[in-house]
């Protein structure tokens, strides 16, 4: 990462020739910091002689084409742009992780930080090492003293404020506010050619292969290259100036949606003007200026919206809610947090409510209610609700909908369904029906046609002639001479390949324990706490999550590995490439790195998803048996027959080729098409202050028998691969902060904690960090726990002790499964104490937390509402009204 490039000596006289420069001649300075210790582990360098060697001096009317100079460096240079520069280095995303800081927007100014933070330590770094170094501050005011002299005694100083500006701290800085003037006087340092361009031109002349083109003044070529670019680029920005604006906005986990919107502006820019623009990014008073606006939302987790799409979501929210206080809208659309049953195929959704949508968790559904009444509303909202009340109605705002998830998942896309019924009630025009993407039925085919049928109504709606053919992706990849492997050395650590692949900063961390807190037959739940290293960017609150990258089983891995077609060693690191039927170039797979065929299958890729109709048509088009390939065929083909299909048997990519034999698929083919292995968020159940640099996940096994409980037993890829962890082995997580379903900031409120199973995780963390806080104030906290058997009832002893010590006021413990008790559930206890429940929530402002099972929250919401129209006699719509108060 850190090599000194070697000496290239070229002239027209010769071919260019190399000298590498000997290590004992190269200064090199080890890049430290004064506060953060982890600095120096990552083994960061920089050379210290900033030299210039392939500039022309021209002096005396003497053109010296080798004359090389140096100086001192000035910390921007190399703490600014040479690390954080895009075309260079491009550490910003990876400093501002490292450092703790919120990368989601630009607003927190966390380039900034990166910025200051790595200039201190390149000028800390210089002066430990003793070598001769200059911040941007001295050195602007050094050229300010040198400028004004220059005019006093010549009358002028050619100077080009875009060079001498530092790329940081520019307005803090006297060059910035300086007027410049760029002209040229001798003796001056000049760009010149390359030298080994010259010498092919001169052979070619020399030979007579040069043509009377090639013999053109450059000179002259380049200014009339230069004029036609900018008369095209003057032409480019009129006309599109002139386009309709398309606003693009995307809600991603793993970057799905994201890659989506992108291709999406690739087609539609050829005849309109879109932007593409994070819903986080976005500001929602801009929506009733937008001539449409494209959501692309994904679902993650059993129904959660993606985190930098929860803030858009609240202020859209917001303005429907002040928009139906003054309508006449359905009363349904007044549910806080609602999502529509079915598949809402119709442009306008079903009012059919199946249950308020909130905190939802990977495989549990959790909710967070915070009585406020209101108080917290922000008065900036306000101003842009009134904005958008006096630009043009709501009614006039077009809008379609594109939604990802997988019907493997009950709430199946349940954010954009959520999108889509905002837009709607809010009075929006949706121009297209509510599409789906389901991951495991062909997303980008369905994606693909949406395009096509959005650009035509484009087109249609605002008089435009269609220009495009359409999109072009990687699902054109449907041959084995469009896919190749490439061997590579040194390919990237695991933990950069996978923030790579998913997007986030991922950490390589260790066991400590893994400890079995109860089992029987194939249920079991186990505590397991990882040592997070000190990673900064593992720093977490009690009810935040991680995610764990799962792994594949070996054996698994291993099979599907020798039934492959043209695969090489598969241990040795390969780069998959990828070339289009349009274009003969070839370039890297976008999503994969460089890894071993092996290490692709075992923590990239997912092979234990049903397999798609897209891979079944690849699996048919490698068999040489001819039944085998045409049922391939008419899976990949019938929807009705693959769903049956796969609702029956729920076949791995391995049970499939077992099924079929005679498929024999090429292997960099495949492992072009399979889908990424995604994360498996788990709630947190520790407190850094009780376990500094531990975290704690409570995990529950998941296991099913297909053709409805008789079949083959299926297990939960990343729960087994938990189970399967032993201390010391290494495990790959990521931090997700959940600030909605962080502790209060008042330490007197009452807590209602319900859960049941391993939902009992953060409130382990809460009652933890209550522990630690118990000086400041203590909560009046009541915990509603349910599971099957009293052997399950987990961590029961902590909370007996914490009982006694009053950090719990009472904890009530309902079994749906025991023997010797009748069978209760948590929200029968909710109910037997519905005037106290009431009491705490509605006039103490109380906080209630939910974590459990999918049905859950639906079933606390319902029991919630039904309290609440009992104890304060209200209606429905009064009592949905206090919920949102409260909310």
């Amino acid at each position: 990462m850190f090599d000194v490039l070697p000496l290239v000596v070229s002239a027209p006289t010769g071919p260019p020739e190399i000298f590498i420069i000997p290590e004992d001649k190269i200064l090199r300075v080890p890049l430290s910091h004064p506060k953060f210790e982890w600095f120096k582990d990552l083994k960061m360098e920089w050379f210290g002689l900033p030299s210039v060697t392939s500039m022309m001096l021209d002096i005396g009317g003497i053109q010296f084409p080798c004359a090389p100079f140096n100086g001192w460096y000035t910390s921007p240079e190399i703490g600014t742009r040479n690390l954080c520069d895009v075309q260079r280095y491009n550490l910003n995303q990876f400093f501002g992780e490292k450092f703790g800081l919120d990368t989601r927007s630009p607003t927190t100014l966390w380039k900034d930080k990166v910025a200051l933070e790595l200039n201190i330590a390149v000028l800390h770094s210089f002066k430990e090492r003793g070598v001769v170094i200059v911040d941007q501050h001295t050195v602007a005011e050094t050229f300010m003293q040198f400028y004004h002299n220059e005019h006093r005694q010549r009358g002028g100083c050619p100077a080009d404020w875009v060079w001498i500006v530092p790329p940081i701290s520019g307005a803090l800085t006297p060059v910035f506010h300086q007027e410049m003037s760029v002209y040229y006087l001798k003796p001056s340092y000049d760009y010149q050619p390359e030298g080994w361009v010259s010498f092919q031109k001169q052979n070619k002349m020399l030979s007579g292969e040069m043509d009377q083109h090639e013999r053109f003044n450059p000179v002259q070529k380049f200014k009339k290259i230069i004029f036609a670019v900018v008369f095209a680029s003057t032409l480019y920005s009129a006309a599109l100036a002139r386009r309709v604006r398309i606003a693009v906005l995307y809600a991603t986990e793993t970057g799905k949606a994201e890659v989506f919107a992108n291709a999406l502006t690739n087609v539609l820019s050829l005849n309109f003007n879109p932007e593409v623009i994070c819903m986080a990014d976005y500001d929602v008073s801009k929506l009733s200026d937008e001539n449409l606006v494209v959501v692309i939302a994904s679902t993650t987790g059993s129904g959660e919206p993606p985190q930098n799409g929860q803030e858009f979501t609240k202020k859209l929210f917001y303005l429907r809610e002040k928009d139906i206080d003054n309508s006449e809208h359905n009363r349904n659309a007044k549910q806080d947090m609602i999502i529509t049953n079915g598949e809402a195929d119709q442009k306008k959704p079903s009012s059919e409510t199946v249950g308020s949508y909130n905190k939802m968790n990977a495989k549990r559904t959790s909710f967070l209610i915070k009585a406020n009444g209101g108080e917290n509303e922000d008065p900036d909202d306000q101003g842009r609700i009134n904005k958008w009340k006096l630009s043009k109605p709501a009614d006039k705002i077009p809008y379609v909908v594109f939604a990802l998830g997988s019907r493997d998942y009950e709430n199946f896309c349940a954010f954009g369904k959520y999108i889509h019924h905002l837009l709607f009630t809010s009075g929006g025009n949706p121009l297209l029906d509510l599409t789906f993407g389901d991951e495991a039925t062909n997303q980008q085919e369905a994606f693909n046609n949406w395009t096509s049928q959005l650009l035509k109504v484009c087109c249609d709606k605002f008089q435009v002639k269609n220009t495009t053919s359409g999109i072009t992706s990687t699902e054109k990849i449907i041959r084995k001479d469009q896919v190749k492997f490439e061997a590579h050395h040194n390919p990237p650590t695991l933990s950069k390949t996978l923030s790579k692949v998913h997007g986030k900063y991922v950490s390589s961390c260790s066991v400590l324990e893994n400890q079995t807190l109860y089992e029987n037959g194939e249920k079991w739940y186990q505590k397991i706490i990882i040592n997070t290293n000190e990673e900064k960017t593992l720093q977490y609150q009690p009810g935040d999550h991680v995610g764990v990258v799962p792994a594949n089983n070996q054996s698994t891995v291993s099979e599907i590995i020798s039934r492959l077609d043209n695969c090489p060693d598969p241990d040795i690191p390969v780069q998959v490439y990828l070339k289009l039927e349009t274009d003969d170039c070839w370039f890297p797979h976008p999503m994969l790195s460089v890894a071993s065929i092996r290490h692709l299958l075992s923590r990239i890729l997912d092979i234990v998803a049903v397999p798609s109709p897209t891979i079944l048509r690849l699996l048919a088009n490698s068999s040489s048996n001819n039944i085998h390939r045409s049922r391939l065929n008419e899976l990949a083909s019938n929807r009705n027959e693959y769903s049956h299909w796969k609702k029956e048997n729920q076949f791995t990519l391995l049970d499939v080729l077992l099924e079929f034999p005679s498929v024999r698929i090429d292997a960099a083919l495949l492992l072009s098409r399979l889908p990424l292995l995604q994360p498996r968020l788990y709630s947190i159940s520790s407190s850094s202050d009780i376990s500094p640099n531990q975290l704690c996940l409570t995990v529950a096994s998941v296991s099913y028998r297909t053709k409805g409980g008789k079949g083959t037993l299926r297990k939960g890829i990343c729960t087994s691969y938990l189970k399967s962890l032993k201390p010391g082995d290494t495990i790959e997580i990521f931090h997700r902060s959940a600030p909605g379903y962080h502790l209060p900031e008042d330490n007197l409120a009452p807590l209602i904690l319900l859960g049941s199973g391993s939902g009992v995780a953060p409130f382990r963390g809460f009652w933890q960090q209550l522990q630690h806080n118990s000086k400041a104030g203590i909560h009046e906290v009541v915990l509603y726990y349910g599971c099957q058997t009293r052997a399950c009832d987990l961590y029961n002893e902590e909370k007996t002790s914490l009982c006694n010590s009053r950090i719990l006021m009472r904890t009530h413990l309902a079994l749906s499964r025991d023997p010797v008790v009748p069978k209760t559930y948590v929200q029968d206890l909710f109910v037997n104490h519905a005037k106290e429940l009431y009491e705490k929530l509605v006039w103490r402002k109380g906080h209630i937390y939910v974590c459990g099972s999918e049905g859950l929250a639906t079933g606390i919401y319902l029991k919630l509402l039904a309290i609440i129209q009992d104890q304060a006699k209200a209606n429905s719509d009064e009592a949905h009204s206090i919920i949102r108060q409260m909310k």
